[in-house]
């Protein structure tokens, strides 16, 4: 029988009951979802089924996405933005499958770097409610297992930096960061990673308004809470200027004394953070688990 002919033609099939395909039709089975994609707007149900078997794809060699990726990416944008409800469902469960495997695959920057903010973006303003489920449930599948990969920190700090999207879009894009950083793979990251995480903390607190510093404050805090203040104090200088760790420090004990002020008891006190106001630390005194600095003004944890 045909190795296309044993995939069902159904909607929405579970990722469980996908069929298994054959290491040897694969070639195959890639070619014919090509021909699939070629339809255009005109065989919707086409690039349905198109999604489908890259869906069966992934479920038998997870690491080759990457290279299906390169083929297949600019249908894949097309349908995730598709006029159809039923194509974008069926694109966005081929990511929140690929994220499945990030425990044990790395996944593909270019992926990351096109679809998570669309992710983002859609799972807050979509009029579709099962659309915007489906990117909250993606979402949740890349925190739960892509979080130790620098490539999805990196992506969503950059994301969180632009502070020209709709409010909504930029708060939970820096409740996605805070979910990401609670998997508490801060000391796995590479050193360039957590300069970029700095910065990109010291930006939002220093441009932000309202509820989107707010955030940016508490994430701080929640950091400075897991790795403690001398840690927290050398990771802030090597990667920061004085005067932008100044504008850091008063915001957060401005926001800390706010909180103080309604009788709300923050986790963490600063105080010993307010003498980076005045005395710029040595790199060659601090150091983190006996780690040691790079000359590019950089940490490494």
């Amino acid at each position: 029988m045909n190795p296309i002919e044993q995939i069902p033609q159904v909607n929405f099939i579970p990722f469980n009951e996908l069929p298994v395909i054959e290491l040897q039709q694969l070639q195959q089975l890639a070619d014919y979802t090509k021909t699939l994609f070629g339809h255009g707007a005109k065989g919707w149900y086409s690039t349905f089924q198109a999604i489908t078997y890259l869906r069966s794809i992934n479920k038998q060699v997870p690491q080759h996405i990457g290279a299906l990726f390169d083929i297949f990416g600019t249908n894949l944008v097309e349908s995730f933005e598709d006029v159809k409800p039923i194509i974008q469902k069926n694109a966005i469960n081929l990511l929140t499958e690929i994220f499945q495997f990030g425990q044990n695959i790395q996944i593909q920057h270019l992926i990351l770097q096109t679809f998570v903010p669309k992710l983002i973006y859609k799972s807050q303003t979509s009029e579709q409610k099962t659309i915007k489920q489906e990117c909250l449930t993606a979402i949740s599948m890349l925190v739960m297992n892509c979080a130790a990969q620098d490539s999805v920190i990196e992506v969503v700090a950059r994301l969180a930096a632009d502070l020209g999207r709709p409010i909504l879009v930029q708060k939970f894009t820096l409740q996605v960061m805070a979910k990401i950083l609670e998997q508490k793979h801060l000391r796995s990251y590479q050193p360039k990673t957590l300069t970029l995480i700095m910065q990109v903390l010291q930006h939002v607190i220093q441009m932000g308004k309202g509820e989107i510093e707010t955030s940016a404050v508490l994430i701080t805090q929640y950091l400075y809470n897991m790795i403690g203040d001398a840690e927290f104090r050398t990771w802030m200088t090597n990667c920061l200027p004085q005067d932008q760790i100044v504008m850091m420090v008063n915001t957060i004990q401005v926001n800390l004394n706010k909180k103080t002020k309604s009788k709300c008891q923050s986790q963490v006190s600063l105080s010993n953070m307010k003498e980076l106001i005045h005395t710029k630390i040595s790199k060659q005194e601090n150091t983190f688990s006996s780690s040691i600095m790079t000359s590019c003004n950089v940490l490494i944890f």
